[in-house]
């Protein structure tokens, strides 16, 4: 079917994104009269292009314009029918579900063959970090003392250094 078929409405809600391509085809084949407010619906309800095509093969269905545009309006101002699919939920991202916290685990989840290894790898992480912040920590407690160390033979040095300055200043003044 060509983008032509479709009234001018429709075709500028598609390219808003508003309607899929596929939907508004779906709905290109209603007559121009009945396009728009069926594009409307489809809108509104967030109909997939599965049910656009049923829906659509029902109002080709009517025996008359006068059925078809009253379906249209009730569909408009009324609730979708109860038989619409329900939204899934979506899975839970795998860096989510690994660090997800046991105790707000269900039985069910509990019970699944990798729960134990989705468990154990936060687990094993942590003590990887673990043991790197402790070398990290001994490092810098060595490189501390080194630097105390260094600290006090400088201040040795500019003692040493300040001792023989006035020795020196002394013996020129004489």
């Amino acid at each position: 079917m060509l983008v032509e078929a479709l009234a001018l409405a429709v075709q500028a809600d598609m390219r808003l994104g508003l309607i899929a391509p596929r939907a508004a085809v779906v709905v290109g084949q209603l007559p121009r009269g009945n396009q728009h407010a069926a594009a409307s619906v489809v809108i509104r309800h967030g109909l997939t292009v599965r049910q656009a095509e049923l829906w659509v093969a029902d109002l080709l269905e009517c025996s008359d314009e006068g059925e078809r545009a009253a379906q249209i309006a009730r569909r408009m101002d009324g609730a979708w029918p109860s038989s619409r699919p329900v939204a899934r939920p979506t899975r839970a991202v795998r860096s989510e579900a690994d660090w997800q916290d046991p105790c707000s685990m269900s039985p069910d989840e509990a019970r699944r063959p990798n729960c134990g290894r989705r468990l154990r790898r936060p687990i094993e992480r942590a003590k990887r970090l673990t043991r790197r912040v402790d070398s990290l920590t001994r490092r810098v407690d060595s490189l501390t003392r080194r630097l105390d160390s260094l600290t006090r033979r400088v201040d040795s040095m500019t003692r040493r250094l300040d001792s023989l300055t006035r020795r020196l200043d002394s013996l020129t003044r004489r």
